[in-house]
């Protein structure tokens, strides 16, 4: 009797359409903007965009401080404003208010975001007493081309204060246009012996009232290693006047190399875009399509290169000039296709091993299959999930889905060797 083993595989399939059309009915969608206090925080992959070393210095041979008035050559969105400056404080603090600027940083804190006992108007990542007089240093860059900057606080292998055999890595970035704020941190041990090893990684208006934390990153002693979290607002938060579109189309079919894929998809509006920009941004990675005016509906975007993940993703619309208008639109990343794989071994010496190969999960029609091996046989020229009559040997399937989306696996057939006593 013929024994069956099952193996797992698994493959990248991409296949996401996403269409909202009112053109039957000549109604426009109105994307909502205008000035809101709500921000969204959520994990991301821990994939820091810029190296912790390298910069402009901050605060240097001094601790507890806030830097000096640091320009920025954008406008960055906050709670309803726009700012273009901003200040660094030396325990881990972006903040917006400027009357702070070489002034003392607090060390010294117990209330949990949001709270006028923190600092105002300040994006905390993270927030703590650390003390790179000791050991450390602190920079700050400001990176990219318009319309797609950052400014980016980085603290490398700062020292905590009281607590100098322990050490953080971390940076705070703030992209241009999408207004994103992201927080990564290398490594956060906690210092319970010093300020109850209190820290924060989260945002508040300049009111105090208004904030929003990362879950279990609220004031308290914590513990953090290569983690990420991204704070969006919802809508952006600056944008005053309405944009209307009749319908978004997103089609996400294409494959490419190293776990990556392509985000293709046009845009109709009701008004006319032609003396405008267009910025169609994925807000997972960042990466964006700037599209130079003069514009013509329907506008085609196309973002190459977006890292594959499973989270829910979406992109960032910002139609920048004469309507200044902005939304996100939410789309699935691409799915996971489950394979399942079994096969029987040959007899000992003879040619009538078989393999099969079957998709059990998230599969998108019609399939191909090409089975190779590195023996001469002309039964590794099937086109079908199942090959049969091969000898023992290394055999590699590879299947295209219906969207050119291939994987490959190979399987192992061993010679069935039974021996007869004398």
């Amino acid at each position: 009797m013929k024994k069956f083993n099952v193996l797992q595989i698994v493959i990248i399939s991409i296949f996401v359409m996403i269409t909202i059309n009112l053109n039957a009915q000549k109604t426009a969608i109105v994307l909502q903007t205008g000035r809101t206090n709500t921000y969204t925080v959520f994990s991301i992959p821990y994939n820091p965009p810029f190296p912790f070393t390298g910069g402009t210095p901050v605060s240097v041979n001094t601790d507890d401080v806030y830097s000096g008035v640091i320009t920025l050559p954008f406008n960055f969105c906050f709670y309803g404003q726009e700012y273009n400056q901003v200040i660094v404080g030396s325990n881990g603090v972006i903040s917006f208010d400027l009357t702070n600027a070489g002034g003392y940083c607090p060390w010294s804190f117990s209330d949990f975001v949001p709270s006028n006992a923190l600092p105002l108007n300040s994006i905390f990542g993270a927030y703590l007493d650390i003390d790179h007089v000791t050991c450390g240093n602190l920079y700050y860059d400001i990176t990219g081309t318009s319309p797609n900057r950052k400014f980016v606080f980085k603290c490398n292998q700062v020292c905590y204060f009281s607590c100098s055999s322990l050490q953080t890595s971390q940076e705070i970035v703030l992209y241009e246009g999408s207004n994103v704020i992201e927080v990564y941190i290398e490594d956060h041990p906690a210092c319970t012996g010093w300020n109850s090893g209190n820290a924060i990684i989260g945002i508040q208006d300049a009111t105090g009232t208004t904030g929003v934390a990362a879950p279990d990153r609220n004031t308290g002693p914590w513990t953090a290693y290569n983690e990420a979290w991204r704070f969006t607002g919802s809508p952006d938060a600056c944008n005053s006047q309405t944009c209307q579109f009749d319908s978004i189309t997103i089609q996400n079919q294409t494959c490419g190399t190293d776990n990556e894929f392509t985000l293709n998809g046009s845009i109709y509006f009701s008004i006319s875009p032609d003396s405008s920009t267009l910025i169609v941004t994925d807000q997972i990675s960042g990466i964006s399509q700037t599209i130079q005016p003069p514009l013509t509906n329907p506008i085609n975007f196309t973002i190459n290169n977006i890292p594959f993940s499973t989270q829910p993703n979406s992109i960032n619309i910002s139609l920048m000039g004469l309507y200044n208008c902005y939304s996100i639109i939410n789309y699935n990343p691409p799915a996971l296709v489950t394979l399942n794989s079994s096969f029987a071994n040959p007899s000992c010496g003879a040619s009538n091993g078989a393999a099969v190969v079957n998709i059990i999960a998230n599969g998108i029609p019609n399939y191909s299959y090409q089975w190779s091996s590195g023996q001469s046989t002309t039964n590794t020229a099937s086109t079908t999930n199942f090959i049969n009559a091969i000898p023992a040997g290394v055999y590699v399937v590879t299947v295209t889905n219906g969207n050119g989306c291939t994987s490959s696996t190979t399987i192992n057939l061993n010679d069935n060797v039974s021996f007869t006593a004398n």
